[in-house]
């Protein structure tokens, strides 16, 4: 379904003032594999959490709160609200999925790390382009902190009142939620931008849906794929499609593709297979080659 004229002008202001603060691009490495199964499939893959590098991965701020608050654990609303958070922290049905960016381009780290060590390729996104089109798709699309004092957050702040008064709808960081459930999901929401400070050199961001079981993500399905040798739980979201319901246009969504520095892939030949391909043809004139030293 398209959308109305008012949506489209509130994304576009959004969008905008995101761009601003965030960057024209941001960057996606991976391997020559994925590369083409986004391009000639038109599908991002997104991987589940529960099996990403990070071995914190979402539990790190549920984690800090409930340790930081530990004072209170024979409080019964400590009981409640960590009980809640823990279910939805082990249901590993309904792990989350997420997809990572960086703002940083022809990254040494990145490369080796990411892309296939280094002969993979570093997909540069149209930032503009890649926001409009997740505007409305259900999906989050957020920037990951790291180094940050757990006491100075807002949910610190709240639960500390909470178990210490007891009060719930007097609670003026709670203004927003109607209950305790719906504060409880807006603490796992926020667990999703926090990451160990050890990652903090990757200056990600990231694409993720953490309620996909319970809501869905439309022009998707989940799908068990061999990645590498390793069976992988990967969520397929169909970009082609949601390009054309959002209004942009699939090929808009790339700004370049590098090749690593230790790429063994024929500039000619990908160009030649991108042109052979509908609505991204263009984009066998945005091949270059890393300009990282890496041996």
């Amino acid at each position: 379904m398209a959308l109305t004229k008012t949506e489209i002008s509130i994304r576009d202001r959004e969008v905008c003032n995101y761009v601003k603060k965030h960057g024209r691009t941001l960057c996606h490495y991976t391997s020559l594999t994925a590369l083409h199964g986004i391009l000639k499939d038109k599908e991002f893959w997104l991987g589940s959490t529960a099996s990403m590098n990070d071995k914190s991965e979402i539990n790190l701020f549920i984690n800090q709160l409930k340790d930081s608050l530990s004072e209170y654990k024979s409080n019964k609303h400590y009981k409640s609200i960590f009980r809640q958070l823990n279910k939805l922290l082990t249901d590993k049905d309904n792990y989350p999925f997420a997809m990572a960016l960086s703002k940083l381009e022809d990254n040494a780290a990145q490369w080796e790390r990411y892309a296939d060590d280094a002969k993979g390729c570093c997909i540069v996104f149209n930032t503009t382009s890649l926001r409009k089109t997740l505007s409305y798709s259900g999906m989050f699309f957020d920037e990951v902190f790291y180094d940050y004092d757990i006491r100075s957050h807002a949910h610190y702040k709240a639960l500390k009142y909470y178990f210490e008064t007891g009060e719930f709808d007097g609670n003026p960081i709670l203004s927003g939620f109607t209950n305790e459930p719906s504060w409880v999901s807006n603490i796992y929401l926020c667990s999703f931008a926090r990451k160990h400070k050890s990652f903090c050199t990757e200056e990600e961001y990231r694409i993720s849906t953490p309620y996909y079981k319970k809501h869905g993500i439309k022009n998707s399905k989940v799908e068990n794929v061999l990645i590498n040798g390793i069976v992988r739980r990967i969520l397929k979201i169909n970009m082609y499609d949601m390009c054309v319901e959002a209004g942009t246009n699939f090929e808009d969504l790339f700004e370049q593709i590098i090749l690593g520095p230790r790429k063994e892939q024929s500039v000619f030949e990908l160009q030649a297979f991108i042109r052979d391909l509908t609505d991204c043809r263009g984009l066998a004139n945005k091949i270059i080659i890393s300009k990282c030293p890496l041996r």
